[in-house]
């Protein structure tokens, strides 16, 4: 059995890489007019759960940038992006898990951030401006619900 990706997966990803930002732009609009809206439950699910399935996809595909600490921000953007999103849904559902999940999302996405940062500021790079803002809209939204949650335990 051969690991290597056949023909089929390896245009897959090429064309999800293409579109990769109209792709996010579109679920991200469905997730916040299914989160706002809030029924049926069941939309709320199917665009968040997509849209998390989606940056963890992302993660696989070839990071449009070249330094080694880039290149794994990019990756763990993906997957600390989608553990917010079903951290986040789990808690609009009131499901149980939910405060685990934000907290590792958080203090994953709060040092890509910064890396990401980082190399911006240092090669000018764009592609790493549409991660930095997806990265901190994410930090920011998982910290605004998790720090108090947490300041609430200390007490």
């Amino acid at each position: 059995m051969s690991t290597q990706p056949n023909s089929q997966q390896q245009q897959f990803f090429i064309q999800l890489a293409k579109h990769k930002f109209k792709i996010e732009a579109v679920l991200t609009a469905l997730a916040l007019a299914a989160w706002f809206v809030g029924k049926p439950q069941e939309i709320l699910q199917f665009t968040m759960f997509t849209l998390a399935g989606f940056y963890f996809l992302s993660a696989y595909l070839i990071p449009p940038v070249k330094e080694l600490f880039g290149v794994v921000a990019t990756k763990v953007s993906g997957i600390g992006g989608a553990v917010c999103l079903i951290g986040l849904v789990f808690m609009k559902l009131g499901m149980e898990g939910w405060m685990q999940m934000l907290v590792v999302g958080f203090l994953s996405m709060v040092p890509v951030v910064l890396i990401l940062l980082f190399y911006w500021m240092k090669s000018q790079n764009t592609e790493y401006l549409i991660l930095i803002i997806r990265s901190a809209a994410l930090a920011t939204i998982t910290g605004y619900v998790v720090v108090p949650q947490l300041q609430n335990l200390q007490s």
